[in-house]
């Protein structure tokens, strides 16, 4: 997929893919260990387009006694590089247990963009299974329904987690597609994220975030 080259210079460099988007779809490169031995390993990830064009890499940055033993409240990082390998998105999720709803225990997602410098963030609201996107001067700009029964749409074979304007109209949704061996067109486990095509760019890339977030804490990325 080439550079779109018709994007405004206000966009963030490295962020021009997700332009003209309006879905992602994140695979997780299965290792050996994991797909035989159930034993995670740091994940390795290809996000693609809708046209299942492949437009970022990532790596996730994690301890392997977190990983196997914490989850689904290990801390991780992950490394989000553009086609020419150059990072363009960080995340930074801290370890916060999942077992009380104390506010100290809330679950928390630091998105940086360029590396270094803090974008947003994806919060967890006081004993709720809701969190708010927050932008880099805290103010809450979205929210996502949680895992709730009531707020999760599910299917036998999809889950998927609204996010929601200041409004509460539906602007998109996190989601989760498992892999259907009665459907021959199905493809492997994937997550991803739809939002509306007009959407800030920044809060794309966010909620890009905010999916390997959600997707940690409810279908195991």
């Amino acid at each position: 997929m080439s550079l779109p080259t018709d994007i405004p210079v206000s966009c963030p460099p490295g962020l021009e893919y997700l332009y003209y988007t309006d879905r992602l779809h994140i695979y997780k490169d299965m290792g050996i260990w994991e797909a035989i031995f159930g034993i995670r390993t740091k994940g390795k990830y290809k996000i693609r387009t809708k046209d299942i064009e492949q437009v970022y890499y990532a790596e996730e940055e994690s301890n392997w006694f977190f990983r196997n033993c914490c989850d689904p409240s290990n801390p991780f990082g992950v490394k989000i590089v553009d086609r020419s390998n150059k990072e363009v998105i960080h995340l930074e999720r801290p370890l916060a247990c999942t077992f009380c709803c104390s506010p100290c225990c809330l679950q928390k997602l630091l998105v940086y963009f360029p590396p270094g410098h803090l974008a947003g963030t994806v919060e967890q609201e006081v004993q709720t299974s809701k969190f708010s996107i927050k932008d880099s001067a805290g103010a809450t700009v979205l929210k996502i329904k949680g895992s709730d029964a009531s707020d999760c749409c599910m299917s036998s074979h999809t889950a998927k987690l609204r996010i929601l304007n200041l409004d509460g109209q539906v602007v998109g949704n996190i989601w989760k597609h498992w892999y259907n061996d009665e459907d021959p067109n199905s493809d492997l486990n994937y997550c991803g994220v739809t939002f509306l095509p007009t959407m800030n760019v920044r809060l794309k890339a966010i909620l890009l975030g905010a999916s390997f977030l959600m997707d940690s804490l409810y279908y195991g990325i």
